[in-house]
C-alpha cells in the first residue's frame, strides 16, 4: 500500500503521521506542490494526507497548483480514497465540495482547546478522546461545514475545527505534529505573527510560550499518533483503497427547518405540555429536544419546569468537565429522592447507592444494575407523586450516567414519569419523540429582540442583527448585548464591530477584562462545582481578591451571590478555558487543587502536573478501580490512561496501561483500548 503526502510549506512536513504510516509498512510519496512539483495520478493510491500551508485557499492566481489539487481531493474523497487534511489540508477538503472558505476577524495562536461535538462521541475516530483536547493552532483562516460533512470539533473562535466528509475523509484545523523548530521557522517565515501574539498575551510572552510549547510537544504529538493511527484503522476497514473509483452516495440537504423560538412556539410546548399531562395521568413520555447550542433548549426546558404543575421536578445536566467523572448527572438526579433508596430490593439499592453515594461502599457489579435500581427508583416514587426528569446538556454527561438515559426511557409504560432529554447530538433515543430546534425565521429573531431590548435598538440594528446571528436565539442576544448605547441607537457605525456569534461575544468581553479578572475567571470556568468557597480559596492562593470577578460579572459572564459562581452559558465557561494558556491552566489547576480535597483535588493535581507524579498516579489509580467496580468504564479507563501518563516507573506505566485498554474495550472504545495495548507493550521491560 502507499500513500500520497501534499506538502506545501518545508517546515510542516507529514512528520509523525508519516511515522505511524510506516510503522505500519505503508511507503509514503512526498509532493512539494509550491516547489513545482507534479500532481500524481491519485488512482495509484491507497490514501491521500495533505498538510498545511501558508497560501489561502482562495488565491488560485497566485498558487496555479491549488485549483487542481483542490480537483484532486474531490475526485480522490468522492472515489472513497481515505482522506486526513491538517489545516491548510482541512480547508482544501472543505473548498472541495462547495464550502467558502473566509479570513477570520482574528487568528488562533498557541496552545489552545478544541472541544469535541456530540456527534465525536459516536465517531469511530474521535470516539474515546477527552472532550476538550490541547492542541497547536496557528492559523486564520477558516470555512463553512460542507454540504453533507459532520463537524466533530469546535473551539470559541471557529466552529469547524474537524470535520468528516463521507466515512473515510476527515480534516483538522489544527496542528498536532508540529515541533518547536517547525513553530519558529513559521515564525521567520510570518513575522506578522509574532506582533499578533503578544498583542494578546503581552509583550515578551513568546520566548516564555515557547518554551512551553517545546515541553508540551511529546503530548502533542502523542494525540496526533493516536488520532491518525485510529483514522488509518478506521480507513483500512472502510476506504476503498488500490484506487478503485467507486463515487459515495451524494447525501441530500434537508429541506428547510421550520422556525422555532419560545416567541410563537405553541407546537413544541403542545407536545411538551401533553407529556406532562401524561405522567400526571398515570402514563409516560419520552422527548428528546435537539438542537446546536445557543438554539434554545435550556429555554424549553425551562419553560417544561414552569410549566410542571402538580409533578415532581427531578434535573440534571451534563458539563463538558464531567466527562472522566463517573455517575456525576446520575447523583444529581437521585439527590432528592436519596431517603427512598431504602424502600428498593436490597441488590438494586445496593447498586444504585454503590454509584451514586461518595460514601458508599464499592461493590463489584454490572453497570445495568446500577440503571435497573435507578429505573426502580423512579418509578417507586412516582407510585406517590408523578414525576418530570430534565436532562439538559445530555451530549455532556459522563458517559456511565449518559446510558442510563435510553436503558430507562425504552422500559417506561404506564408509570406517571415525563422524560424530557435537551442535547445537540442527533444520535439516540431513536425511539423517543422528538423536537428538533433549528434556527429561528427573521420574523421571530426581530421579535425575540423586540422583547429582550424594546425600544433600545433601532430598525437598522434590528436588521443587521438578525442577519448576522443566522437565526441562533443565544447568538441574537448576546451580539445585541455587545453593542454600547450608541450602537444600538444607530448612533454609531457598526461595520465590522458585530461578533459573528454567542462565543465571540464571550471572548471579546474576556479579553476587555484586567487580567486579574480573566486569571479569577480562568478559576471559576476550572472549578467544575462552581461553589464560591472554592473559588475563592483559589484566587487567594495565586494572591487574587475575590472581588476580582466582579467585572466579568458587570460584563454578564457570570453571576454571584454567597454560595455560587454560575456563567451565563456553558459556550462562555469554555471560552474563557480556551483563551487562557496552557501554562495559566496549569496553574489555576494546581491552585484549585489546594482549595478542594477528595476526588477533585486529585484530578486537578493531574491536570496542573508538567511531569511524572507517582502520589497523584496511585490516587488516581484508586479512583479508576472504584469506577470499573461501580460499572463505569469510560470514567476507569480515563483515569487509569491519565495515571500512567504520571507513573515513572516503565513497567507499572505499562500495567496502568493495560487497565486502561481494559476498561476502554468494556466500555465499548475499542480503537482507545488498542492505543493503550500498542503502547503498553512499548513500555514493557
Amino acid at each position: 500500500m502507499r500513500a500520497l503526502a501534499f506538502e506545501h510549506l518545508r517546515p510542516n512536513p507529514i512528520g509523525v503521521y508519516g511515522d505511524v504510516l510506516d510503522g505500519r509498512g505503508i511507503a509514503v510519496d512526498r509532493i512539494m506542490l509550491d516547489e513545482g512539483e507534479a500532481i500524481p495520478d491519485w488512482r495509484a493510491y491507497d490514501f491521500l494526507v495533505v498538510m498545511g500551508a501558508g497560501a489561502n485557499v482562495w488565491d488560485h492566481d497566485e498558487y496555479p497548483w491549488i485549483a487542481p489539487e483542490q480537483e484532486t481531493i474531490r475526485e480522490a474523497v468522492l472515489a472513497g480514497v481515505p482522506y486526513f487534511g491538517v489545516c491548510f489540508g482541512a480547508q482544501l477538503l472543505a473548498a472541495a465540495f462547495g464550502a467558502h472558505s473566509y479570513r477570520g476577524m482574528e487568528a488562533e495562536l498557541g496552545i489552545n482547546q478544541v472541544f469535541l461535538t456530540a456527534a465525536a462521541r459516536r465517531d469511530p475516530v474521535f470516539r474515546g478522546f477527552p472532550p476538550d483536547l490541547d492542541v497547536c493552532e496557528w492559523h486564520s483562516n477558516h470555512f463553512e461545514l460542507p454540504m453533507g460533512a459532520i463537524r466533530l470539533a469546535r473551539s470559541p473562535r471557529y466552529e469547524n475545527q474537524a470535520i468528516r466528509f463521507g466515512r473515510v475523509a476527515y480534516g483538522i484545523q489544527c496542528h498536532l505534529e508540529t515541533s518547536r523548530e517547525d513553530l519558529e521557522a513559521w515564525l521567520e517565515l510570518f513575522p506578522d505573527t509574532v506582533g499578533l501574539f503578544e498583542s494578546r498575551h503581552g509583550a515578551g510572552s513568546l520566548p516564555g510560550f515557547l518554551d512551553d510549547y517545546g515541553a508540551f510537544v511529546p503530548r502533542l504529538r502523542e494525540t496526533g499518533r493516536q488520532l491518525f493511527g485510529r483514522w488509518l484503522e478506521n480507513a483500512l476497514a472502510l476506504g476503498n483503497l488500490a484506487g478503485t473509483v467507486r463515487a459515495l452516495r451524494t447525501v441530500k440537504p434537508r429541506g428547510a427547518e421550520p422556525a422555532r423560538t419560545l416567541v410563537g412556539r405553541d407546537r413544541e410546548l403542545g407536545r411538551i405540555e401533553n407529556a406532562l399531562t401524561a405522567a400526571r395521568q398515570g402514563g409516560s413520555a419520552v422527548i428528546v429536544v435537539r438542537g446546536e447550542a445557543g438554539s434554545g433548549k435550556t429555554a424549553l426546558l425551562d419553560e417544561a419546569v414552569a410549566r410542571a404543575r402538580g409533578l415532581m421536578v427531578l434535573r440534571t445536566g451534563g458539563a463538558d468537565r464531567d466527562a472522566e467523572q463517573r455517575f456525576v448527572g446520575l447523583a444529581e438526579l437521585c439527590e432528592p429522592l436519596r431517603d427512598r433508596l431504602e424502600h428498593l430490593p436490597g441488590a438494586r439499592a445496593a447498586a444504585l447507592a454503590s454509584a451514586v453515594h461518595p460514601g458508599a461502599a464499592p461493590r463489584v457489579l454490572d453497570r445495568y444494575a446500577v440503571y435497573a435500581g435507578l429505573l426502580d427508583l423512579l418509578t417507586a416514587a412516582a407510585e406517590e407523586t408523578p414525576i418530570v426528569v430534565v436532562v439538559d446538556d445530555a451530549h455532556l454527561l459522563d458517559a456511565a450516567s449518559a446510558e442510563a438515559l435510553p436503558f430507562v426511557a425504552r422500559r417506561l409504560r404506564i408509570d406517571g414519569i415525563a422524560l424530557i432529554i435537551a442535547t445537540e447530538s442527533d444520535d439516540g433515543l431513536s425511539e423517543a419523540e422528538e423536537l428538533r430546534l433549528g434556527p429561528l425565521d427573521p420574523a421571530y429573531a426581530r421579535a425575540l429582540l423586540s422583547i429582550r431590548f424594546g425600544a433600545e435598538l433601532a430598525p437598522s440594528v434590528v436588521e443587521r442583527i438578525a442577519r448576522t446571528g443566522q437565526g441562533n436565539p443565544l447568538a441574537l442576544l448576546e451580539i445585541a448585548g455587545d453593542l454600547t448605547p450608541e450602537q444600538r441607537r444607530a448612533e454609531a457605525h457598526l461595520d465590522g464591530t458585530l461578533p459573528p456569534s454567542a462565543e465571540w461575544a464571550y471572548l471579546r468581553r474576556i479579553e476587555a477584562l484586567p487580567s486579574d479578572t480573566r486569571r479569577a475567571l480562568l478559576l471559576a470556568a476550572l472549578a467544575g462545582d462552581g461553589r464560591r468557597e472554592t473559588v475563592t480559596r483559589a484566587c487567594m492562593t495565586i494572591g487574587l481578591h475575590p472581588a476580582a470577578l466582579d467585572a466579568a460579572a458587570r460584563a454578564g459572564l457570570v453571576e454571584q451571590d454567597a454560595t455560587q459562581v454560575r456563567f451565563c452559558h456553558e459556550l462562555a465557561r469554555t471560552a474563557v478555558s480556551y483563551s487562557a494558556l496552557a501554562a495559566e491552566r496549569r496553574l489555576a489547576h494546581s491552585a484549585l487543587a489546594e482549595a478542594v480535597d477528595g476526588e477533585d483535588r486529585l484530578w486537578h493535581q493531574a491536570h496542573a502536573a508538567t511531569g511524572p507524579d507517582d502520589a497523584v498516579a496511585d490516587g488516581l489509580e484508586r479512583l479508576a478501580m472504584r469506577g470499573r467496580d461501580q460499572g463505569a468504564y469510560a470514567a476507569a479507563a480515563s483515569a487509569l490512561e491519565r495515571a500512567a501518563r504520571l507513573t515513572s516507573e516503565p513497567d507499572r506505566r505499562a500495567e496502568r496501561l493495560l487497565g486502561a485498554a481494559q476498561c476502554a474495550h468494556l466500555a465499548g472504545h475499542v480503537h482507545a483500548a488498542l492505543d493503550q495495548l500498542g503502547e503498553a507493550l512499548e513500555w514493557v521491560s
